[in-house]
């Protein structure tokens, strides 16, 4: 079993570098460099390349690891599974859909976490993981990605903040700083909401 483990998570690891060395090789086309033999395809794929198939994986393998549980994985690997459909170049519909639910996956392995672990800084990355998955919902049903990159943003931003918690949960807060932050929160939350409601152009 605990090779198993071990093989799991170095595969899905290995997806993840994979997607970043693609993602940052989108991202130089889409700057200027040359690149004929990228499928121009690819090149539109840069967002979902560096959110989805790299920060996605990673992130839920990350949340899966301190899981702990063999059901945790499922989220990483249906994030990479889905990204991978879209590289090769296959229809884009079902590796969107292996995508929307592995961050339906990353969600219910927050709510299994927050449970026994009702912090603040649990909270707040499970909230981000939300919001990656409203993103990839939308994203789903039609939206273009300039329209839906505010909520994939938003799932970077609050786990890397949750995280930021998490390492100074030791640390004694000054007096108000709970609520300063909730309020900012609800501020963001707030922000990304209103923000769909929003026509955006771009691509």
């Amino acid at each position: 079993m605990a090779r198993l483990n071990d093989l799991a998570r170095f595969s899905l690891l290995g997806i993840s570098l994979l997607f970043l060395v693609l993602a940052l090789w989108t991202g130089l086309v889409r700057l200027g460099w040359s690149a004929t033999w990228l499928q121009s395809k690819l090149i539109l794929d840069h967002g979902p390349f560096m959110v989805c198939g790299f920060l996605g994986t990673l992130i839920s393998l990350e949340r899966s690891v301190a899981l702990g549980r063999w059901w945790g994985y499922i989220a990483p690997f249906l994030a990479g599974i889905g990204s991978l459909e879209l590289a090769v170049g296959l229809p884009a519909g079902p590796g969107m859909l292996l995508i929307t639910l592995g961050g339906f996956g990353l969600v219910s392995n927050f709510v299994f976490i927050i449970v026994k672990q009702p912090t603040l800084f649990t909270v707040t990355m499970g909230l981000g993981a939300g919001a990656w998955l409203v993103g990839n919902a939308l994203w789903l049903t039609g939206r273009a990605i300039p329209q839906i990159a505010h909520w994939w943003i938003g799932f970077l931003v609050l786990t890397i903040v949750g995280e930021r918690l998490e390492l100074n949960r030791f640390l004694a807060p000054l007096r108000y700083t709970k609520s300063t932050f909730c309020i900012g929160l609800g501020l963001f939350l707030a922000g990304l909401i209103g923000t769909s409601a929003v026509p955006v152009q771009g691509n």
